[in-house]
C-alpha cells in the first residue's frame, strides 16, 4: 500500500482480504449471508468451541445434509432467506449457541490461567516427543511391513 493510503482504506483492504471496494461491496450485496464481521482468530475459537461442545450435531440441530436435499426438493426457490424460512429451528439454533458460548467460557478460563512455560512445554512436547514417537513408529511398521512381505517376495 502506498504511504497515502488512508487508515480506512487499509482497513477497507484488511476487512475485503485485499480485494478492491468494489468488487467486495457488489460480492457483499449479492451474497450477504456469507459474511460475518468477527475479530482475528474469533472464528477459529468459536470453531473449536463447536467441535469440543457437539452443539451443531445432528442430534441437535438436524441432519443438515438430508434437510437441505427436501429443501431442494421441496422448494421452488433455493435462495438463502427460503432457506431459514424451511430449516424453522431459531430454537435450535439458540440450544446450540448456548452451548457453544458454555464451551467458550471454559476456553476463555483456561487461557486466562495459561503461562508462557505452558506454551513452551507443549511446544517442546510436540517437536521432541510427538515427533520422535510417530516417525520411530513410521519406521517400525514399515521395517514389519518389509519383513512380512519379504519371504513372499523371495518365494516368487
Amino acid at each position: 500500500m502506498s504511504p497515502s493510503t488512508t487508515s480506512v482504506e487499509r482497513k477497507q483492504k484488511h476487512e475485503t482480504g485485499g480485494l478492491d471496494a468494489p468488487f467486495f461491496m457488489w460480492y457483499y450485496t449479492v451474497i450477504p449471508h456469507i459474511l460475518m464481521a468477527l475479530l482475528k482468530y474469533i472464528g477459529s475459537v468459536i470453531n473449536l468451541a463447536n467441535s469440543f461442545s457437539q452443539a451443531t450435531r445432528p442430534k441437535h440441530v438436524g441432519q443438515m445434509s438430508e434437510l437441505i436435499q427436501q429443501f431442494r426438493d421441496e422448494c421452488d426457490s433455493h435462495e438463502v432467506d427460503y432457506w431459514e424460512k424451511f430449516y424453522d429451528g431459531d430454537d435450535k439454533i439458540d440450544a446450540a449457541s448456548e452451548k457453544i458460548w458454555g464451551c467458550f467460557l471454559a476456553i476463555k478460563e483456561n487461557l486466562n490461567e495459561l503461562t508462557k512455560d505452558d506454551v513452551r512445554a507443549w511446544t517442546k512436547d510436540l517437536i521432541i516427543n510427538k515427533t520422535h514417537s510417530g516417525l520411530q513408529i513410521q519406521l517400525d511398521v514399515l521395517k514389519y511391513c518389509v519383513l512380512m512381505v519379504s519371504p513372499i517376495v523371495l518365494l516368487t
